[in-house]
């Protein structure tokens, strides 16, 4: 099955799927990044008249624009990410040896650096806050604001305790020849092929990739982390996994798993190369 990878975009659009460039995302993506642009103005200008709240305005532009930057590439590219991503994992596990789709790297990168961002921004006023409180214990006000920094950066400090200790990890869905493996941000499960009823789609903040899934058949779920309780836990004991966080075209995740639902003497190449060219071509229209 040799050849070039297909067009992104290709693979037929599911029907209960609405279109990922909507005019509220596009909307709301400007508003954000002309948030950060004028942060980032009113910031400098500040300082430049002495007025030191013009910090706090300086240290929320960068944040106003990585959130800019990550509804770009989770909104409205998901229709033009190519298949190049996908690849084959090794692992002792079988259930983690197979064909691998990842979760976006832009949106990955978001996660990690949104915690160190409440840790610069909180941090400082925090810190204020617990001086003045040392000194003036009876202000509502400072203890207000040393209650509400301290949430947040305690948070962010957690969750990247988290992140280095891998609780917290870079998603991705592995078909393999005896299931389907989904490890996301703080949680993973695994579900055998005999367990799957058929495969679905919804609609969530975007394009929604279900199995349905008896239960009693191995199928398992795994809580990693319990900082973040995510919305697809919901749907234990079936498997949900957001377009909007894989790194190719939801499409092909859905196409794939009807395809080797529907084929099952087709699995066994996901254990080798010819699984990941079959996706690459998007070759996965029964």
């Amino acid at each position: 099955m040799k050849g070039r990878s297909a067009p992104a975009g290709s693979l037929p659009w599911h029907p209960a799927w609405s279109s990922p460039v909507r005019p509220k995302y596009i909307t709301l993506i400007l508003f954000v990044a002309l948030l950060g642009v004028g942060s980032l103005a009113g910031g400098v200008l500040a300082l430049s008249d002495g007025d030191y709240r013009g910090v706090i305005l300086l240290l929320g532009s960068p944040f106003m624009l990585l959130l800019a930057v990550n509804g770009f590439a989770m909104r409205l590219r998901m229709r033009q990410r190519a298949a190049e991503s996908v690849g084959f994992t090794e692992s002792a596990a079988s259930e983690e040896r197979g064909v691998r789709l990842p979760y976006g790297a832009a949106v990955w990168s978001f996660y990690c650096l949104w915690p160190v961002m409440m840790i610069i921004f909180f941090g400082p006023f925090f810190v204020a806050s617990l001086s003045n409180a040392a000194t003036n214990p009876r202000d509502v006000e400072t203890l207000i604001q040393l209650g509400v920094t301290g949430i947040a950066t305690g948070y962010a400090s957690c969750f990247v305790v988290d992140l280095f200790r891998r609780r917290l990890r870079c998603g991705m869905i592995v078909l393999s020849p005896v299931g389907v493996y989904h490890r996301s941000w703080s949680f993973d499960s695994f579900f055998p092929w005999e367990s799957v009823l058929y495969v679905d789609a919804g609609e969530a903040d975007g394009p929604l990739v279900e199995l349905a899934i008896m239960p009693g058949r191995g199928s398992w779920y795994r809580r990693i982390s319990k900082l973040w309780r995510q919305a697809e836990l919901a749907f234990d004991p079936n498997m949900a996994v957001p377009g909007k966080w894989l790194s190719v075209d939801p499409a092909l995740l859905y196409w794939a798993l009807r395809y080797y639902h529907e084929h099952p003497e087709a699995r066994g190449e996901l254990a080798g190369p010819a699984g990941v060219q079959r996706l690459h071509c998007g070759a996965v229209l029964s």
